[in-house]
């Protein structure tokens, strides 16, 4: 028997002690429908209405994950069709590309469809090249300055900015009238010089045709007659030496005035073109040295080099001797190719960071490159980017970067599933597994990878799994495919 204080089962204690309320609420109650009556109209949502009570509880994302027996096909693999290392590379796998997929889902499905297949990216086959990158300013490969071994005042200019010149040509010319007073006295020291020289031999020769006696006395003190002329002739010869050796030094003296003369014409050095001009008729050569400008420069444009920072995590991987391809700015559908020429061995920022006191600066070594060839519209100056191929691969399996997930230091892609036809025996996990194809990274860039299939089968033309960018996109982040990724390798693991 129940208890006196508890209720009945099935009826209300209000509606017992009033015969109207219980009529009441017999009334409200829903009534079947009788044949023939009308559906009762379905009332819309008030988007106003009080909200549920309770809520709706959010998904706890730190709440305990699903259990690897919740899903179907994992459930069948654990019962032998998989190993336990296979079935989670197969969850990581798949998990990755859902959750950078879904990065920006809450911000994109009241603007995309409700339904969307996972996007898919083909397999493509060629030359695959792994390059480091740079910018750079495009120099000469050889730059000379023209300028005079004297002062002077710019008297003549034979050439102008862009004149292409030969080695030897006259450049320009100076005045200097001290130069030419040198000459000048110089010339008239050799000139007297001449003359001397030209009198002492006048002499030795009247010395050697003329007999020339005098009275003297023997040992006795007899008078006698003396013959004199070898000693005239010994004496025009001393004469004759002294006079050519003040010929010699006289036209030392003059040929070093006209050297030092001659080079107030300056020539070119070197074949090549007018880079720089600052000088024109009048300008002084003392006043250029001064505000530290040169007067004319050269430039052997017949070959160009660039040269590039590249990070020490990088610079490994360049060679001396490979190939590159540079773009130019002011050129831009012009691609040429260059070589690495030269590799620095020290960082020459490095003073510079230390000196300033900052750890945050990056470390780099300067890469020349040379081009052999160079279009004839480029100019010393423009600003050059530079691709260097550090790595080439022949016939490479190309696939995006977003298809690889990685599980114990090893690469995986999964193919995407194939529609299957009516009456296959083969269940899903076993699609899975023949669908996931370990590769090894041969080589990659910022978008994109070289593989080769360790295990499993990989053809040019198939489809692979990809991350949506889309998605990532939406939610604002450029990186959500990485990220992506790595979450499915962690959930991977938590598996």
């Amino acid at each position: 028997m129940a208890s006196p204080s508890s209720p009945k089962r099935g009826r209300s204690n209000d509606a017992g002690k009033n015969p109207d309320d219980a009529k009441n609420a017999r009334s409200s109650r829903p009534q079947p429908e009788k044949p023939g009556d009308a559906p009762a109209p379905v009332k819309p949502i008030d988007p106003l209405a009080k909200p549920l009570d309770p809520p709706v509880k959010p998904l706890d994302p730190l709440a305990k994950p699903l259990s690897l027996d919740e899903f179907a096909p994992v459930q069948s693999a654990a019962k032998g069709r998989l190993s336990t290392r296979r079935k989670r590379i197969l969850v990581g796998v798949v998990v990755g590309l859902v959750v950078a997929a879904s990065a920006g889902f809450a911000a994109s499905r009241l603007l995309a469809p409700p339904e969307q297949p996972m996007q898919t990216a083909e397999v493509t086959q060629g030359t695959f090249e792994e390059t480091v990158s740079g910018k750079g300013t495009l120099e000469p490969v050889r730059t000379t300055i023209a300028s005079p071994e004297v002062e002077g005042i710019v008297e003549s200019v034979n050439v102008g900015e862009g004149a292409a010149v030969n080695e030897g040509d006259v450049l320009y010319t100076l005045k200097n009238d001290d130069l030419d007073l040198a000459v000048a006295q110089a010339n008239a020291q050799l000139q007297s010089a001449r003359d001397a020289l030209t009198q002492a031999n006048n002499k030795l020769k009247l010395a050697r045709t003329t007999p020339s006696f005098s009275e003297g006395q023997d040992a006795q003190g007899n008078p006698v007659i003396v013959n004199t002329q070898p000693s005239q002739i010994s004496d025009a010869e001393s004469q004759v030496n002294s006079a050519k050796s003040a010929l010699d030094s006289a036209q030392s003296t003059y040929d070093a005035a006209v050297a030092k003369a001659e080079k107030r014409t300056v020539r070119a050095n070197m074949a090549g073109t007018v880079l720089a001009s600052n000088i024109t008729a009048g300008t002084s050569i003392a006043s250029l040295s001064s505000a530290n400008k040169p007067p004319l420069q050269l430039s052997d444009m017949s070959k160009l080099i660039v040269k590039i920072p590249v990070s020490e995590v990088d610079i490994a991987k360049v060679k001396e001797g490979q190939s590159a391809h540079v773009t130019f700015d002011a050129v831009p559908d012009l691609s040429v190719p260059a070589t690495v020429t030269h590799i620095a061995q020290t960082n020459e920022s490095s003073s510079t960071a230390a000196s300033a006191g900052s750890s945050a600066t990056a470390v780099r070594y300067e890469v020349t490159l040379q081009i052999d060839a160079p279009d004839e519209r480029l100019k010393s100056g423009m600003t050059a980017r530079a691709e260097i191929a550090t790595t080439t691969v022949e016939n490479a399996l190309i696939v995006p970067n977003a298809a690889i997930v990685r599980e114990g230091g090893k690469a995986y892609v999964m193919k995407a599933p194939e529609e299957k036809a009516p009456g296959a025996s083969q269940s899903e996990e076993e699609d899975l597994a023949e669908s996931l194809v370990e590769v090894a990274v041969e080589a990659r860039d910022n978008s994109q990878s070289a593989v080769r299939a360790v295990s499993g089968t990989l053809s040019a033309g198939d489809r692979l799994m990809v991350a949506s960018m889309d998605a990532a996109g939406a939610s604002g982040s450029p990186s959500a495919t990485d990220a992506g990724t790595d979450a499915g390798y962690e959930a991977s693991l938590a598996w």
